[in-house]
């Protein structure tokens, strides 16, 4: 209840996660979100319109994976509008998306994967030179508590204390 309890959100997130299930809801008389994808192989589930009275196109998995339209069938008892079998539209999609990424695409893709490694290699080399100053601290920190006279227990102690930490 908004401002009568403490929120374990903000009340704008709730909103915007209310908002998001009450898209991912499916509704079977509506047809008007988009629902939520099912089990199954067909590849583009829940994403493909029927282009002839345009609605949503479900899945039926008998006999293969098929597209069916039959929203006009529920609305008003009409036959099934379309079916298309599901694995020739997936073999066109991927290749569709194989084709988009052109040898362009992937020399891009190879530029950044250069630039990530080259990036990679400073920060290696930022590590060494940290890693060998501290040694060095460390070493000289070590001298230190050697060199002092034993006598001084207290000059020994803070020196030995400042090796433990180098």
């Amino acid at each position: 209840m908004h401002d009568r309890y403490p929120a374990s959100m903000t009340w704008a997130t709730f909103a915007r996660m209310q908002a998001l299930v009450d898209d991912n809801y499916a509704t079977y008389e509506q047809h008007t979100r988009r629902g939520i994808p099912r089990q199954g192989a067909a590849l583009l589930q829940g994403w493909v319109y029927c282009g002839r009275c345009g609605h949503t196109m479900v899945v039926q998995d008998k006999g293969g994976n098929q597209y069916l339209c039959h929203a006009l069938r529920w609305q008003a008892q009409d036959p099934v509008c379309q079916r298309l079998r599901a694995d020739p539209v997936a073999q066109q999609v991927v290749g569709a998306f194989f084709e988009a990424l052109a040898p362009a695409a992937l020399d891009l893709y190879e530029h950044a994967r250069e630039q990530r490694r080259q990036q990679q290699v400073e920060v290696d080399r930022a590590q060494h030179y940290t890693l060998q100053r501290l040694e060095h601290a460390a070493d000289q920190a070590r001298r230190r508590y050697e060199e002092v006279d034993q006598a001084y227990r207290l000059v020994a102690a803070e020196l030995e204390q400042r090796w433990e930490a180098a």
